[in-house]
């Protein structure tokens, strides 16, 4: 199954994913994720920002999941497997998977994880990132959420997402921009920190370009 197969597929299923896997296993999740450097201590943060409930936090790591490639998103599947969800693994992504023996994973993958982090750990945005970009441009965030941007789909689209922050938050411009830059990190395929600094120089905001790419 590749890349694409995947995606489609728990796009498909995902409110059904979401509802099956155990909340009180989520933690143990995200330490293996973590464990297997497919995710960093910053996604965990950004997955419960605003204090959010199990749901919602389900919702955020399936969607960077759907965002991984295919080698990781097996691993999530074991990790599923490993956690006592394999039923959600056989009945909503892949009916004919198999969980790698544990001689397969520890002989076969001992190199993965590494070269996993070697290529992401640059590119990863960090909630100091968040919060230094929220410092410094908080006035200008409907403007680089329309650049990065925050919805695909059109201008409407990422309209709407934007007055729905500006609800939550009403008057607190730098809270908007920090659930903004958040709800872009874990949703968007695009969620880089060079996409994220070509963006805020394309809006004029190079100093904080610059400062974000030494942070």
């Amino acid at each position: 199954m590749g890349d694409q197969c995947y995606k489609d597929i728990l796009e498909r299923n995902r409110s059904d994913i979401i509802d099956d896997i155990d909340s009180d296993k989520l933690q143990d999740i995200y330490n293996d994720l973590r464990s297997a450097n497919i995710m960093q201590p910053s996604n965990e943060e950004s997955f419960k920002t605003g204090g959010v409930g199990p749901g919602i936090q389900k919702a955020r790591l399936l969607d960077f999941v759907r965002r991984r490639p295919k080698e990781d998103v097996e691993t999530f599947c074991d990790i599923l497997c490993k956690r006592g969800d394999a039923h959600v693994v056989k009945k909503y992504i892949n009916k004919d998977y198999k969980p790698p023996t544990e001689n397969n994973n520890s002989n076969n993958n001992p190199e993965t994880p590494s070269t996993s982090a070697s290529n992401t750990m640059s590119e990863e945005i960090t909630q100091k990132h968040i919060d230094h970009i929220a410092e410094t441009i908080a006035g200008d965030w409907k403007k680089l959420a329309t650049k990065l941007p925050l919805k695909e789909g059109g201008v409407a689209k990422c309209t709407t997402a934007i007055k729905q922050i500006q609800t939550q938050n009403p008057g607190d411009l730098q809270q908007q921009c920090v659930d903004m830059l958040t709800e872009w990190m874990t949703s968007a395929e695009n969620a880089t920190k060079s996409h994220l600094c070509k963006c805020l120089r394309d809006i004029g905001k190079k100093k904080t370009a610059s400062e974000i790419e030494l942070i």
